[in-house]
């Protein structure tokens, strides 16, 4: 049977038009070769997985709102809208890194796109990078991936050697390079940000309450971010810039979720967050076995908040009315008296 009727409908009980609610593409496709016999040409390796990335991109743009009829091609406009649109629909969240049975996720580009975008879970910059590396590449855009050293709430400076535990894409378009990161935590820049290299110091204005700052020093760069009245680190990466590959991400990843010594990026917080034109929306939850510890940090035209929650059901509530993402019962997160200090 090569599709499903739904027969409750009333107007199929009357014998009228059929409801068709689920096609099996794949006895259709079956099927078809089946009558082709020898007229059947098999597409080639090359065929088949351009096939499977453009179908999995087109999986993408529906589950954001972009309808088919709208023109992609490896643009600004695009490469803008894409962004922004992924930005404002899919949120932030490390629960994985917290939860007792922690296994490592699928990177494939179709696992990616049902797990963060299909069902709305979001996901960890690494997963998001990669998502959107696919993503941009399957368009046609010129893409790179490189790693960060996360430096907000550190005095410390550059240090090469130390853990990279941030990816972001530098995609270049008409001759102009753009920084785009949607997934640093809830920060993230709501646009992609047109930087210049060469310059020491440029100031990247995204609206009347929203600006980063690029800085170059000799042997790196560090992207900051305006709070209302000073400059918070974000985070550096190699100068000159060092590229890395699709496997690269999924191999740091790895290393984050199986090492067993603590970690501060990884085990300190749960954070969610979910941005906006406007700022950006931000929990952290404290996984202690001791108390309950848990605020909400956000930046809403231009004024940052602070609050305290008194609960975790109070907690659990508003996040997922800002974000959509349910935090998991205490029973299933690990607490900083299970993690190996």
């Amino acid at each position: 049977m090569y599709y499903q009727v739904d027969e409750t409908n009333d107007y199929y009980k009357s014998g009228g038009v059929k409801v068709i609610v689920n096609v099996d593409q794949k006895l259709i496709r079956d099927t078809v070769i089946d009558c082709l016999g020898s007229l059947y040409l098999k597409p080639d390796a090359y065929t088949e997985e351009r096939f499977y990335y453009q179908s999995t991109l087109q999986i993408y743009l529906e589950a954001l709102g972009i309808p088919n009829y709208m023109k992609i091609s490896p643009s600004v406009e695009t490469l803008f809208f894409i962004h922004n649109k992924h930005i404002m629909t899919i949120p932030y969240q490390n629960i994985h890194f917290h939860l007792k049975d922690r296994q490592p996720y699928s990177f494939y580009f179709r696992e990616l796109v049902d797990r963060i975008v299909v069902q709305k879970n979001g996901g960890l910059c690494y997963e998001q990078c990669a998502l959107m590396y696919h993503v941009y590449k399957t368009i046609g855009f010129d893409v790179k991936i490189l790693f960060a050293t996360v430096t907000k709430g550190h005095e410390h400076t550059f240090n090469p050697y130390e853990f990279q535990s941030h990816a972001f894409l530098m995609i270049k378009v008409d001759g102009q390079e753009y920084l785009v990161d949607g997934w640093f935590g809830s920060e993230a820049p709501c646009y992609p940000l047109a930087i210049d290299l060469g310059k020491d110091e440029q100031i990247i204005q995204i609206n009347k309450y929203i600006k980063f700052c690029l800085v170059r020093y000799e042997n790196y760069y560090e992207l900051k971010q305006w709070y209302g009245n000073y400059w918070e680190r974000q985070y550096v990466f190699f100068r000159p810039l060092v590229f890395k590959d699709i496997v690269e991400i999924y191999d740091q990843y790895l290393r984050n979720i199986y090492q067993e010594y603590y970690s501060p990026i990884r085990d300190k917080y749960m954070l969610i967050g979910k941005s906006s034109q406007y700022g950006f929306f931000q929990a952290f939850m404290i996984p202690s076995a001791y108390q309950f510890v848990a605020y909400n940090v956000s930046f809403i035209h231009g004024v940052a908040y602070y609050k305290k929650y008194e609960n975790l059901e109070k907690f659990k509530d508003e996040v997922y009315w800002e974000s959509g993402i349910i935090i998991p019962d205490f029973y299933y997160i690990k607490t900083d008296s299970q993690i190996e200090k």
